[in-house]
């Protein structure tokens, strides 16, 4: 009954092993499958400062890779004017730019929402915040995008170094959600790579 017994263990064994192997095969092609279809959607996002020269660069690749990446909201400080172009040119669903006469022109010659920085970060329908504001005028942007569980490519150094425990309690709270913090500008993108 001996060598039967080691036989019978050694065939249950590679039975178990042919099964991991058929386990392990199929895991691989669902992950490539689901790698296929993330690969295939289209990113929504907001660009916070669409209209300085990172947001500018972003609106770059967006024309670049249009089944890639959509324009869903854009905000800007003073350059109404540019915002304008821009809206036309990506219609987004929201738009914001820093009150003013210009600002208050584009509100009304629109059919965008008027969403303040927070509430565009928060959508429903943006995966992407891209913070590339200046000074400290994104903090809470930020802090509420991460705590919704977004993606936020962030270039402003001042959210970092005057928010940050806050941006990290909030990035923590939010990756359960999926919050992701990825830098966008040299030095902080330097500092995340060491």
């Amino acid at each position: 009954t001996k060598p039967i017994y080691v036989f019978g263990g050694v065939g249950l064994f590679l039975e178990f092993l042919a099964f991991i192997s058929l386990f392990v095969a199929v895991v691989q092609k669902l992950a490539i499958g689901v790698s296929l279809i993330q690969t295939t959607l289209t990113m929504l996002a907001a660009i916070l400062g669409s209209t300085g020269s990172v947001g500018q660069q972003a609106l770059d690749v967006v024309r670049a890779l249009p089944d890639d990446f959509e324009v869903v909201a854009l905000a800007a400080g003073g350059n109404a004017g540019l915002l304008h172009a821009q809206a036309r040119e990506f219609a987004p669903a929201a738009l914001f730019a820093r009150p003013g006469h210009d600002a208050d022109a584009l509100r009304a010659a629109s059919a965008a929402a008027w969403q303040p920085l927070e509430a565009m970060a928060t959508r429903n329908d943006v995966d992407l915040v891209l913070v590339a504001t200046s000074g400290l005028v994104a903090l809470p942007a930020t802090i509420a995008a991460l705590r919704a569980g977004k993606r936020v490519a962030i270039a402003n150094k001042e959210t970092l170094v005057v928010g940050g425990p806050a941006v990290r309690a909030a990035l923590d709270a939010g990756r359960i959600l999926g919050a992701e913090l990825r830098p966008v500008d040299s030095e902080h993108s330097a500092i995340w790579q060491c």
